[in-house]
């Protein structure tokens, strides 16, 4: 199983950066929950950190994402994920 999209939600405060938005932390903690309860991996992004940003150039997020099961895992080992340059739209690019 792969499932991939904009989540709208981080896993944890190292996937933000802005300057005085508050952090909800339940919305994370139920995020990361939602992955570790359906035993899904969250399958790390190259090329850069955040995959949304903000039009201020200080806020970003980390909101695109792949979350993969074992099997996915264990079938295609050597898969990468790659975040591409921003274009006109304020999230990047995953191949």
């Amino acid at each position: 199983m792969c499932l991939c999209g904009d989540f709208n939600s981080i896993r944890s405060v190292e996937e933000r950066k802005s300057r005085g938005t508050v952090l909800r932390q339940h919305d994370v903690d139920i995020f990361h929950n939602f992955i570790e309860d359906s035993f899904l991996v969250v399958f790390p992004v190259c090329g850069r950190l955040f995959t949304w940003y903000r039009g201020d150039g200080h806020s970003m997020r980390r909101l695109d994402r792949f979350l993969l099961n074992d099997f996915w895992c264990t079938t295609w080992p050597n898969c990468t994920q790659i975040a591409l340059q921003r274009g006109l739209s304020d999230h990047v690019t995953l191949v």
